[in-house]
């Protein structure tokens, strides 16, 4: 069990906890608890002033959440070049696109 006392840091849309014994780690996404959302809107806004770790720290905690329903932003994500982001979303491409539309989008990362 994770408590507050093993909270090492937490951002918008994530926390990551540690056990002082050093016996394990463990990323908790806010979209899988339900605590965060964002609209395709809003995240094409804020996307280009994010840093890269932001954008990581984004994508890793949306790629955990209920992805039904999120195609648009899957598109939105998958025309990011760098390969931290595609690795991260990949996943959350295929389950969320359908292979019709995910298998090309992948194939082309390869």
């Amino acid at each position: 069990m994770w408590t507050d006392e093993d909270l090492i840091a937490e951002t918008e849309w994530s926390r990551t906890f540690s056990k002082q014994d050093g016996s394990g780690i463990y990323h908790q996404s806010k979209f899988l608890e339900g605590e965060a959302s964002i609209t395709l809107s809003e995240l094409t806004e804020r996307w280009p002033a994010w840093s890269e770790t932001e954008r990581h720290d984004f994508c890793s905690a949306f790629s955990c959440g209920d992805v039904r329903g999120t195609g648009e932003i899957f598109r939105f994500l998958a025309s990011d070049q760098t390969e931290l982001i595609r690795s991260t979303i990949a996943l959350g491409v295929a389950v969320s696109l359908g292979a019709d539309e995910a298998y090309p989008i992948l194939k082309s990362w390869a």
